[in-house]
């Protein structure tokens, strides 16, 4: 969905979109696929001279556990509030300081504005930093890789650290 932001007014537009399971691409991303409808509603609305756009989106997404590797569902619910503006003015293309104001405004190269991507990136930004199918979870065996909360492995053993490995030749020596 795009909006063409010279049509854009200070009443601005409402927008409600539902992206099924395959709508939004997650290529080399840490997020799997979707696992419910990403729902995302909000106004878009031209402000002085830029684009403010605010709403909410919901989602279900599917991420790997961070220690086994086993598919993880992980719910997204977040408001957003964003601004934009369109190009960058030409007295503004020299070298200037920002200003804390200038971080909060995202640039955009083009005349529309693209809904799905931006659907997209909120999803991307609020998967958690870490995720783990329970909290509990034992990994995989840095060995032979299975999963070590479905089975022990035969190759666990314990590993001594080569920085004691003398102390244990000595003590192996006098018993």
């Amino acid at each position: 969905m795009r909006f063409d932001l010279d049509k854009l007014d200070s009443n601005g537009e409402t927008f409600s979109r539902a992206y099924e399971h395959d709508a939004l691409s997650f290529a080399d991303t840490e997020v799997q696929r979707l696992t419910a409808p990403a729902l995302i509603k909000g106004k878009i609305r031209l402000r002085r001279d830029q684009i403010e756009l605010r709403g909410h989106l919901k989602a279900g997404i599917e991420v790997v556990c961070d220690r086994c590797l086993c598919p993880v569902e992980v719910p997204i619910e977040t408001d957003f509030a964003s601004s934009f503006t369109v190009g960058v003015p030409e007295e503004d293309q020299g070298v200037h300081e920002l200003t804390a104001d200038d971080l909060e405004v995202s640039v955009l190269a083009s005349e529309s504005f693209d809904l799905d991507e931006f659907a997209r990136e909120q999803i991307l930004v609020n998967v958690p930093a870490r995720v783990l199918c329970r909290t509990d979870c034992k990994g995989l065996c840095p060995h032979c890789g299975a999963d070590l909360n479905e089975a022990a492995c035969e190759c666990q053993q314990k590993e001594i650290d080569p920085r004691w490995s003398a102390l244990a030749a000595l003590r192996d020596k006098s018993s």
